[in-house]
C-alpha cells in the first residue's frame, strides 16, 4: 500500500510539473505562434511584419491634402543617369478600351503634379524581360499602387524577386526622364489580398530609396461612403500598348460603386494597374478615390479608399 500511494504521489506531482511546464510553453510560444488577425486590412510586408493602422482620429488636420512639390531636381536621392531600353510587352495587369480610345498622352509631364506624382514601376529580371505597372506618389518616398503590383497571390511572391523593381516618376518616353527612377527598400499589402486575393483589397505600397516626392509633389487622398454613379473621375498612368514611357489619362463618370470597388467608363490598358483613380475637385484637393485594377467589357474597376483603407495608406506614408 505504501508502495502506491508514493507511486501516486510521484504521478501527481510529475502532473502537477507537466500543468507548469504545459502553462509556460504556451506563455513563451504563444505570441510567436499566434494566427495573424482575421481583418482583412492587416498591414503587411514583404519582411513579414504585421503590423495595424493608427485610428483616423489620431492623424493630423492636413492628411489627406497633397503637395505640390519643390521642383528642385537633383536634391532628392533620385538616380538621374539610369535609364531602362523598354520594351512594350503586355505582362501585368488588366486592360479595357470601351468603344472609342479616349485616352490621351501628356507630354509634357512636368507641369502638373498629376502627371509629375504617377508613376511608371518597371521589373526587370535578369534575362531582361520587363514587366510593368503603374502608381503614384503619397507623400516623398512612399507609392501606391495595386496589391497585385506588389505580392502575386497566385504564385505567392512579392515584387521584389521579379526582377530588379525601379520607379520613374513623370517618365515621358524611354528617354532618361526628368525626374529620374528611384528604387524600393519595402514593400506592403494587406492580408485581404496576400491572404485572401481579394480584389476588394487589392492595393499595396512601396517605400522608396529616395525622397522624390519632395520634388515632384504628390496627389492626396479622400473617402466617402455615398454612391458616386455619376462623379467624374480621370485615371492615368503608363498603358503597354503606346509608346515606352509615355504616360496617358482619360475621363469619364463613376457607372457602379459598392463599398469596396468602384467601377467607371474610363479607358485603360495593361500596365496601368495601380493608376490613381482621381476627381480634381473632390474635397477641395486634387485627390485620390481608388486605385486602378482590372479591366473590363463595360467598365474598368478599382479598390475603393475608404477610411479604413486611407488610414492604411497613411500609415504607409508614415513608415
Amino acid at each position: 500500500m505504501r508502495h502506491r500511494s508514493v507511486l501516486r504521489r510521484s504521478r501527481r506531482l510529475l502532473a502537477a510539473i507537466g500543468t507548469v511546464f504545459a502553462v509556460l510553453a504556451l506563455t513563451a510560444t504563444g505570441p510567436a505562434v499566434a494566427s495573424a488577425p482575421d481583418d482583412p486590412l492587416t498591414m503587411i510586408s514583404n519582411d513579414g511584419t504585421i503590423t495595424r493602422a493608427v485610428p483616423l482620429s489620431a492623424m493630423t488636420p492636413g492628411a489627406l491634402s497633397g503637395f505640390a512639390g519643390t521642383g528642385l531636381i537633383g536634391t532628392d536621392g533620385a538616380d538621374h543617369d539610369a535609364d531602362l531600353a523598354g520594351t512594350t510587352t503586355p505582362v501585368v495587369g488588366p486592360y479595357s478600351v470601351i468603344g472609342t480610345d479616349g485616352r490621351l498622352r501628356q507630354n509634357p509631364t512636368s507641369g502638373s503634379v498629376q502627371s509629375r506624382s504617377t508613376v511608371q514601376l518597371t521589373y526587370t529580371n535578369s534575362s531582361g524581360t520587363s514587366q510593368f505597372c503603374s502608381g503614384w506618389l503619397f507623400g516623398p518616398d512612399t507609392v501606391i499602387t495595386a496589391g497585385h503590383c506588389v505580392y502575386d497571390y497566385a504564385k505567392g511572391t512579392w515584387a521584389h524577386t521579379w526582377g530588379t523593381l525601379l520607379v520613374w516618376p513623370g517618365r515621358n518616353g524611354a528617354s532618361n526622364p526628368t525626374y529620374g527612377s528611384c528604387s524600393v527598400r519595402s514593400l506592403h499589402s494587406v492580408l485581404g489580398w496576400t491572404r485572401d486575393g481579394d480584389r476588394g483589397y487589392d492595393m499595396g505600397a512601396m517605400k522608396l530609396n529616395c525622397s522624390v516626392g519632395n520634388t515632384t509633389g504628390w496627389m492626396g487622398a479622400w473617402y466617402t461612403s455615398a454612391n458616386l454613379v455619376g462623379t467624374q473621375v480621370f485615371v492615368r498612368g503608363y498603358p503597354c500598348d503606346k509608346e515606352y514611357g509615355t504616360q496617358w489619362w482619360d475621363d469619364d463618370v463613376i457607372t457602379s460603386t459598392t463599398s469596396e470597388r468602384l467601377s467607371y467608363k474610363v479607358d485603360t490598358y495593361y500596365c496601368q494597374s495601380g493608376s490613381p483613380v482621381y476627381n480634381s475637385t473632390t474635397g477641395g484637393c486634387l485627390c485620390v478615390l481608388a486605385i486602378h485594377t482590372n479591366g473590363g467589357t463595360t467598365a474598368n474597376t478599382g479598390t475603393r479608399i475608404t477610411q479604413a483603407k486611407f488610414e492604411r495608406i497613411f500609415a504607409w506614408r508614415n513608415l
